[in-house]
């Protein structure tokens, strides 16, 4: 029962549960037996913990057994199993369960606390800077490739050499005399070193994403809006605040954002082996978006591309354009009145729905089914194949009251609206977003924020905005949160939707 089949779960804080135990001749549970097995290839390899309970339990936690080794790896696959024993004169044990099979965290988690406030430095060479600053800023809102150059990331006593570029868009990208944003890769293959990189890994991760945050004068956007993403059960990356200095000079408070990759896909979807590609402003899955070859300009770009030093595994995605060209002939063939829930075959747009849904009530208005159409990546699974949006870039948040089913302009969306039953179901998303929007009573939670945020932002040399209107954009975040519920329902009950009230 816990946890779910597939699951990434934090070692030291797991607690198996089972479902309830039944026997067809009224017999009483009287002992239970768990075991976690290492698992490879499907099958269980080797015995790793045991816990054999003489009482009727369904649960237990890993202190209550005993280790055959030194305890859980990171990031290895394991399968969990369970049986119980009758109470009849000639006790019995069942058959062992089916294995759930889960992965542990690969320590990771310690970098996405968000109790805890860590320091990251980097190095700017000069050559790196002049390079770097050069292609601070987009040519408008149009798809924009920045280079990528050599520095260096620190962390506690650990120093990496690193590929890292400015990010940012037309409205967040700022150059290195402000407070510019950045991406770095451990992993960065180098073209003036011969030979692929060894890999690196810092608790787990390659890539990291470090926000400026200069869009939200609250600095809590993001914090809240994944958080509620990640309650809603939708692929959301995780977020933590941290101090960031550049060439031994503080920068202030950046949001370290989880960056998209092949292990962030691992965390959320059956497969990881999948294509992405992401959106720039007003790229839809259109037909004519979609380039026949590298040669040919695209208003999309390429997460995973052909390279020799990546491991080719047997049942990947072909590289490059074949998956979204597929994605964008399937779309453009569903004729008028076949839309829904036909796409559910090859889209999975429950999800999409819920994302939907969410980045409504969140208000939203710069994600993809809005009419910038932007901030998102879509990604397919090779696995299910099905394709899922995973939206990113949510500072722009928490201020319109935007209606659900009027504020729309990309294709799925309004392909959607164009149905009743579509309609219908993105409603019953809405209601369900928004009762679990009132349980997490994000107001408070900004409260919290803002406690522990609030020296940081003093400090903070390249702030955007005077210190005085920090607690007065928070009061106005929290009763924004506060009345937003009955806008969104507002919006179903004119509609004449049910508005899911107590």
């Amino acid at each position: 029962m816990t946890p779910t089949p597939g699951r990434i779960v934090i070692a030291d804080e797991l607690v198996i549960e089972a479902s309830a135990f039944v026997d067809p001749d009224g017999h009483a549970h009287a002992a239970t037996e768990f075991e976690i097995w290492r698992e490879r290839a499907a099958a269980l390899q080797s015995l790793v913990w045991r816990a054999a309970l003489e009482a009727p339990r369904t649960s237990v936690r890993l202190s209550e057994g005993s280790f055959a080794a030194s305890g859980l790896a990171d990031w290895t696959a394991y399968g969990v199993r369970v049986r119980y024993m009758d109470d009849g004169v000639c006790a019995r044990w069942s058959a062992w369960s089916a294995a759930v099979v889960l992965r542990t965290d690969d320590g990771s988690a310690y970098l996405f606390n968000p109790a805890q406030m860590l320091r990251f430095d980097l190095e700017i060479p000069p050559s790196s800077w002049t390079a770097m600053n050069r292609e601070a800023f987009p040519p408008g809102c149009v798809p924009f490739h920045r280079s990528t150059y050599p520095g260096e990331l620190s962390f506690a006593d650990q120093t990496f050499a690193v590929g890292m570029h400015i990010k940012g868009g037309c409205g967040s990208s700022r150059d290195l005399f402000h407070k510019a944003a950045f991406k770095v890769n451990l992993n960065w293959d180098d073209p003036n070193v011969a030979g692929c990189p060894a890999e690196s890994r810092l608790y787990g991760e390659t890539h990291f994403t470090f926000n400026n945050m200069v869009q939200d004068p609250t600095m809590t956007h993001e914090m809240l809006g994944y958080a509620f993403f990640r309650q809603l059960g939708l692929p959301a990356p995780r977020a933590s605040y941290v101090q960031l200095y550049v060439n031994d000079e503080l920068w202030g408070l950046y949001l370290h954002l989880e960056s998209v990759d092949r292990r962030y896909l691992k965390r959320r979807f059956a497969s990881n082996r999948g294509m992405m590609y992401e959106g720039a402003h007003g790229c839809d899955f259109l037909n004519e978006n979609i380039p026949l070859s590298d040669l040919e300009w695209s208003c999309f770009d390429i997460e995973f591309k052909a390279d020799p030093c990546d491991n080719v595994e047997p049942g990947d995605d072909p590289p490059g354009w074949p998956m979204l060209r597929e994605l964008a002939a399937k779309l453009a063939a569903m004729p008028p009145g076949q839309f829904y829930p036909e796409i559910e075959s090859f889209f999975e747009f429950d999800t999409f729905l819920t994302q939907w849904a969410a980045d409504s009530i969140i208000g939203h208005w710069d994600g993809y089914e809005g009419t910038s159409i932007t901030n998102y990546r879509a990604y397919h699974d090779p696995v299910t194949d099905k394709w899922s949006i995973v939206q990113t870039g949510i500072d722009l948040t928490f201020a319109r009251n935007l209606d659900p089913f009027a504020f729309v302009g990309a294709m799925l969306a309004t392909r959607c609206l164009e149905e009743q039953d579509c309609e219908a179901a993105l409603a019953k998303r809405v209601v369900h977003a928004l009762q679990a929007f009132e349980a997490m009573d994000l107001a408070r939670e900004d409260e919290r924020l803002y406690d522990f945020i609030l020296p940081y932002v003093q400090a903070d040399p390249r702030r955007n905005f005077a210190i005085e209107a920090f607690p007065q954009a928070h009061q106005e975040l929290r009763q924004w949160l506060r009345e937003r519920p009955a806008r969104v329902r507002g919006h179903l009950q004119w509609r004449g939707f049910d508005t899911g009230s107590p």
